[in-house]
């Protein structure tokens, strides 16, 4: 009997409102190579037979006319992606599996998500983003010449820019911009930045502004406080934006005393001191004032606030293995959350700061074991 595979896919393909040219891209192949299948004059090579079922969300088996449990396969993907990124190790591996699963699933917004997050934090982490004073002027700007041929991010960007394309939730969409910027940035692909930017909503129209306005009662008091816990992070990454490109100010007791104003603001809001996913943000504080004590060559001062940021980090992981985390302090107490849904890559930013530091402070400090897995070879 004589399969006829090629009006399936081309029902599947008017299903979604695809063009034969959309589905050649997303499988990387030719048009005519799409007719000659919906005509039924030729079949796909089995090796790309997953990639069509997948692109069109169905399995290899529906795609022939039977049941099977795509989900399962997914979620295996992701299993074992996250096995990789919880350790902190063998990120390569990781990268591995996520690559596979996203040619094998090529509009699975999961998969691919993934597979861009795990390429930025290996990007930030082993091919280093350089910043240089610009000529004439008191302001840092990117080596774009240099950050261009970080292969690593150029990938990264690819995989956002498609993500883009994806059904997502506004919080992943938010995610996938703020990372695409920022690439594009130290890429100096500034246009490209300022037109995404552009795009998006302003502060006064955003969604935790709003909600704090639009509830009563209980629901406005958890939303007041999930805005305030978002400003307090917007600003740390602003004050520590503007610091780190301004040349005056990036080495300077300023930049200290900026930074430990901001974390005495977290003291102060949250001050029972139970600060849930709040250590994530000072260990980052105190990471950046360990870098900024490392080009002022005072070691008594780094080692405390390296020391600072661990603390805070390993706090932040214990937080994370909670089933369930409330705040205690008056504001805040109406706020609760799943550990499980916060962020992974809890080890990344301090690996981050260890490879921003001199050679020679590095080699002093993998001497002592509790700071060696933090330091990348």
């Amino acid at each position: 009997m004589k399969l006829q595979l090629g009006d399936i896919i081309k029902e599947l393909r008017k299903r979604d409102g695809r063009t034969q040219e959309d589905l050649a891209t997303a499988l990387c192949i030719s048009t005519q190579a799409v007719s000659r299948w919906e005509t039924n004059n030729g079949y796909p090579d089995i090796e790309i037979l997953p990639a069509i079922a997948n692109y069109f969300h169905i399995t290899i088996d529906e795609l022939f006319g039977y049941d099977s449990d795509r989900e399962s396969h997914i979620q295996e993907i992701i299993s074992q992606a996250d096995s990789y990124l919880k350790r902190g190790e063998s990120i390569n591996e990781c990268l591995k599996i996520l690559r596979a699963g996203a040619k094998e699933f090529p509009s699975e917004p999961r998969i691919w998500l993934k597979l861009g997050f795990a390429l930025s934090a290996q990007a930030q982490k082993f091919q280093e983003v350089r910043i240089r004073k610009k000529e004439l002027s008191n302001y840092v700007e990117f080596d774009t010449e240099h950050n261009l041929q970080n292969t690593i991010a150029q990938e990264a960007v690819s995989v956002f820019e498609k993500v883009l394309d994806m059904s997502l939730n506004s919080d992943q969409r938010a995610s996938v911009v703020f990372n695409l910027v920022n690439h594009y940035a130290t890429m100096g692909m500034y246009d490209r930045a300022k037109k995404l930017a552009f795009r998006q909503n302003p502060i006064g129209s955003s969604r935790e502004f709003l909600l704090a306005y639009a509830c009563a009662d209980k629901e406005r008091d958890i939303n007041n406080s999930t805005l305030i816990i978002g400003l307090l992070r917007m600003l740390k990454w602003a004050a520590i934006w503007a610091i780190g490109t301004k040349y005056s100010v990036r080495s300077s007791e300023y930049a200290i005393h900026i930074l430990l104003s901001i974390a005495n603001v977290y003291k102060n809001i949250i001050d029972d001191h139970n600060y849930g996913i709040e250590h994530c943000d000072l260990s980052d504080i105190y990471a950046v004032c360990a870098v900024i004590y490392a080009r002022m060559e005072r070691l008594e001062d780094l080692y405390k606030y390296v020391d600072l940021a661990i603390y805070h980090r390993e706090a932040y992981d214990k937080v994370r293995a909670q089933k369930a985390f409330e705040y205690s302090s008056e504001l805040f107490s109406s706020v609760h959350y799943s550990g499980e849904e916060l962020p992974e890559f809890t080890m990344s930013s301090l690996q981050d700061m260890f490879q921003k530091l001199p050679d020679t402070i590095k080699q002093k400090l993998k001497q002592e074991q509790k700071y060696r897995k933090y330091i990348c070879e």
